[in-house]
């Protein structure tokens, strides 16, 4: 996944529009806590500190462009996989981080 989908509808109904730049539903939920599927969904642009690490969804932008790290993720391992950026090449104003990195 680009960004995010709404897991409420089909991912053949979803725009592109919403494949490339839906973080939070309409309640305000980020759109993998109500993921409910077991197959894994991988996904990014969506700059955090640390990686969203859910059973069934990781999220491995932990901007890179910002100073951060760029992630990888190697399957079926599920090992993820940290570089440090070389620099900061653009400034972050606000870090959106959720309540927990890593789900319960």
């Amino acid at each position: 996944i680009h960004a995010g989908f709404d897991p409420g509808e089909g991912l053949e109904w979803q725009s592109a529009s919403q494949l490339t730049s839906l973080r939070r539903l309409k309640d305000g939920r980020p759109w993998y806590e109500a993921y409910r599927e077991r197959t894994l969904a991988v996904f990014g642009h969506w700059a955090k500190r640390k990686p969203v690490v859910r059973p069934n969804a990781v999220g491995l932008d932990t901007g890179c462009v910002y100073g951060g790290s760029l992630m990888a993720l190697i399957l079926p391992e599920r090992v993820l996989i940290s570089v440090p950026a070389r620099r900061v090449y653009a400034e972050k104003k606000f870090w959106d981080e959720p309540a927990l990195a890593e789900a319960p």
